[in-house]
C-alpha cells in the first residue's frame, strides 16, 4: 500500500475530499544536488492536489489523515497511461505500412496511421479510466486519522470509539 498524508477539506457521505502535498523522491536519494530531478522537483513540485477518497474512518473537515492506494492499482494505471498509446501508435503505423506497401505515399501514410493509432489509444485510455474511476477498488482510501486529539475533544474521541 502506498501511503501519504493529507488534510480533509470537505466531506460528502461516504467520500472525503483531501488535499495532499506532492512529494518527490529526492529526500531518500544519496545524490543530493547532483541530479536534474531535484531541480525539476523544486520548480514544479510542492503543489497541493485535491483527491476524492473513500472515507471509511469517519474523518471530518480539518483532520490530518493517512491515505493509501494499492500498488497494483498504481502499476495498472501507469501501464495504461504510458503503454497503451505507444502500442496503438505502433499498431497504426504498422497497419498503414501494410495497407500502403509499395505506394509512393507510404511514408506519409505511416505517419498519418501512427497519429490515428495514437488518437485511438487516447480514446481507449479515456474509456478505461472512466471504468477504473467507477470501480471502488481503484480509489484511494483514508487509512487512519492522524490528528492528535485535544483535551476538549475527549468526549468526541470516546464517542468515536464506542
Amino acid at each position: 500500500m502506498i501511503e501519504t498524508q493529507a488534510t480533509v477539506v470537505r466531506v460528502d457521505a461516504d467520500f472525503a475530499y483531501v488535499r495532499a502535498r506532492r512529494q518527490s523522491a529526492c529526500g531518500s536519494c544519496d545524490a543530493h544536488g547532483d541530479c536534474g530531478t531535484e531541480a525539476l522537483s523544486t520548480l514544479f513540485g510542492g503543489k497541493e492536489t485535491l483527491f476524492k477518497v473513500m472515507n471509511l474512518v469517519d474523518a471530518r473537515v480539518g483532520d490530518h489523515v493517512s491515505i493509501g492506494l494499492k500498488e497494483n492499482t498504481l502499476l495498472k494505471s501507469a501501464a495504461t497511461i504510458y503503454l497503451l498509446p505507444l502500442l496503438f501508435l505502433l499498431a497504426g503505423a504498422l497497419v498503414s505500412r501494410w495497407w500502403f506497401f509499395g505506394e509512393a505515399i507510404q511514408e506519409k501514410a505511416i505517419i498519418v496511421g501512427a497519429l490515428v493509432g495514437l488518437a485511438v489509444g487516447f480514446l481507449v485510455i479515456k474509456r478505461i479510466a472512466g471504468k477504473m474511476a467507477a470501480d471502488g477498488n481503484s480509489r484511494p482510501v483514508i487509512l487512519r486519522i492522524d490528528t492528535p486529539y485535544r483535551a476538549a475533544n475527549v468526549v468526541e474521541f470516546l464517542h468515536r470509539c464506542i
